[in-house]
């Protein structure tokens, strides 16, 4: 609440009979601020001092200034901090001592009062940009990135051509996921500064995330042009790699950050990640121990390595993440990955009701960081059934023949951890079969070409097949078949049906309680699976899949293979042969050990598929069976 003006000046008189100088001159200021000619204010604030500080902004000798500015550049804040104040019981009127007391402050870690010191500096002078950008640095510091975000835009108004607010304008929007956003923040600090290698680098990073990877790429390389020891970048760019499935590019990115950074946690952690996906289990947990050496509470790590690692009684991680966990301030993000990851310490050692609740609380956090809809999800699945009510006519076949120009895709589709990666690497266990791995390409050409809602004219569905067929070719295979493995491009069999005519479609079908189980003790590194964190919009979601395929089927019988899950798995040599069979593909006994297949493989079933095919995942569920009865009379109730 604030203060009236006979408040302010009783509360100003206190202070100042007090000795407190500052605190006192700042709220005369204020009080003056509204009303320039409050006589009370100025007798007050004449009263602190001299002649020498009666005039508002009155600021002590530029060589005193400087010399508190060298101190800081030794890094001797606490002397600052002193001498500043001392300065300002003479100056109380000073921008310049308050902004360099805040500074000072900030650096020792006290950003509550370089806070207050950066506003008394506004206060003061409203137009001086560099306070706006100190405080938004020390608003960002505390999380406060609303805060933080006002404080930039704020210095890029009183100076349009302050690089580092554009660029820390853009990190903050990147961070609140506002990223087309934060994309056109970048771009502006570029424009102010061509050369700038972190803008490039930052709109790199930001473009990877929207899955744009050629042009993340593009400008990743742009910026280690600029400059090319920049770890991050480098790091960076091995992430761009990884999108396009380049792995060994993505390795090779990952060593050089690290060779230039040797205490990198985050390329430690991705390097980690590249050399999971090559089925490397020792090698990667020693990428993800390295991390941790670094960072003990880096919680990403900790999650990934524990996908990777069977735990025992006494491991060493438990009780560093049961530390973690107890901390108050937490992060919520690395609350929810550590609980994951002691979910599934707690499932390895057999303790299923401690693992339920890790994973049931792991859940809890990421379904309100993503504000899912099931709303929004029916709304949808009822607009592409209607939709195809309407218009079902296929177009021809494009005039190329198989492995010419563009591979015949192979769309593997289903529900997540319903056993699409396993399907996948059999196939491409195949001599004529590449494996692509989760494709974003229908996704974007469906984007691209306008076609949101399924039922289009002819050229909207021929533009939307050349455009996928293009982002195959991009991919340069030079095999027959692709595969495709985004599971929920069963959403768009419709489309794949009329405009991608001579591709081959798998469903994958598994036992619905194996497959929900799966989903929800399994954290999904990006948010479009946003339905699987709470156990009854996993319901809802899995039924809306189920009613969707059952259209399908229904309006194209025959034109999509369903395979069961269990059945691959308990009778490996049939089910393998019919599925190679309805792809169009000879008999290769190689496909039998599809675990000898060596590729990299970005999901978290990777080191799974190369180990030889078991019968029992479907049946972990039942460890929880008491838990999970909501799910499982929602499921059969469908």
């Amino acid at each position: 609440m604030s203060l009236s003006v006979d408040q302010s000046i009783r509360k100003a008189r206190r202070c100042a009979k007090a000795g407190d100088a500052i605190e006192a001159g700042a709220l005369y200021t204020a009080v003056l601020e509204q009303f320039p000619g409050n006589k009370r204010a100025l007798q007050g604030l004449n009263a602190l001092g001299g002649p020498e500080r009666r005039q508002p902004g009155a600021a002590p000798a530029r060589n005193k200034l400087d010399a508190l500015i060298a101190l800081m550049g030794k890094g001797e804040f606490a002397a600052v901090i002193e001498q500043a104040t001392k300065l300002c019981r003479q100056f109380p009127m000073s921008f310049e001592l308050y902004n360099i007391l805040g500074i000072a402050n900030a650096r020792l870690g006290r950003q509550l009062d370089a806070i207050a010191h950066f506003k008394k500096t506004i206060a003061i002078n409203p137009a001086y940009a560099g306070a706006h950008y100190n405080l938004g640095n020390a608003c960002r510091e505390l999380g406060r990135l609303q805060d933080a975000l006002d404080c930039y835009t704020s210095t890029l108004e009183a100076a349009p051509g302050f690089v580092d607010a554009a660029l820390n304008l853009g990190n903050i929007l990147k961070r609140l996921g506002r990223r087309e956003e934060a994309i056109g923040y970048y771009e502006k600090a570029l424009a102010l500064k061509a050369d700038d290698a972190r803008a490039y680098n930052n709109l790199g990073d930001t473009l990877i995330e929207l899955g744009r990877y050629d042009e993340a790429v593009a400008k990743l390389t742009r910026a280690l042009e600029i400059l090319p020891d920049f770890a991050e970048a480098h790091n960076n760019l091995g992430n761009a790699h990884k999108g396009l499935g380049r792995h060994d590019d993505a390795v090779v990115c990952y060593h050089k950050a690290i060779d230039l950074k040797p205490n990198y946690a985050d390329a430690h952690n991705n390097l980690g990640a590249a050399i999971t996906d090559h089925g490397s289990r020792q090698a990667a947990i020693a990428s993800y121990v390295a991390a941790l050496r670094i960072n003990p509470g880096f919680a990403r790590t900790h999650r990934n390595l524990s996908t990777i690692k069977r735990y025992e009684e006494g491991d060493p991680q438990i009780g560093e993440i049961i530390t973690l966990l107890a901390e108050e301030s937490l992060p919520v993000d690395d609350r929810t990955q550590l609980n994951f990851a002691l979910g599934k310490a707690m499932d390895d050692l057999g303790q299923y009701d401690k693992a339920f609740a890790c994973f049931a609380e792991g859940n809890s956090l990421r379904n309100k960081q993503l504000g899912y809809s099931a709303a929004t999800d029916r709304e949808l699945f009822n607009s592409i059934k209607s939709a195809y009510r309407l218009n079902t006519a296929p177009l021809e076949p494009p005039p190329q023949s198989p492995g010419k120009n563009c591979p015949t895709p192979v769309f593997i589709v289903g529900m997540p951890r319903s056993g699409t990666s396993l399907v996948e690497q059999v196939l491409a266990s195949h001599s004529e079969v590449h494996g692509g791995g989760e494709l974003s390409a229908l996704e974007d050409a469906v984007n691209a070409s306008g076609v949101l809602q399924p039922g289009a004219s002819p050229a909207r569905l021929e533009e939307l097949g050349q455009h996928y067929r293009a982002s195959l070719a991009k991919l340069g295979v030079n095999k027959p078949y692709i595969t495709d493995k985004m599971p929920l491009n069963f959403r768009w069999i419709g489309l794949i049906r009329q405009a991608l005519p001579e591709a081959k479609i798998i469903h994958i079908q598994r036992d619905a309680r194996a497959t929900c189980w799966s989903i929800f003790r399994h954290y999904f590194a990006t948010c479009g699976n946003a339905y699987a964190y709470d156990l009854n919009n996993l319901a809802d979601f899995y039924n809306l899949y189920k009613g969707l395929m059952d259209f399908w089927e229904g309006l194209f019988p025959g034109g999509v293979y369903r395979l069961n899950y269990e059945r691959l798995t308990e009778q490996q040599e049939s089910e393998t042969r019919n599925l190679l069979n309805h792809a169009g593909l000879a008999w290769e006994g190689q496909c039998l050990e599809f675990h000898n297949t060596e590729r990299a493989i970005a999901t978290a079933s990777a080191l799974q598929v190369k180990e030889k095919i078991y019968t029992g995942s479907s049946k972990a569920w039942r460890n929880y069976e008491k838990f999970l009865a909501p799910l499982t009379v929602a499921l059969s109730a469908s």
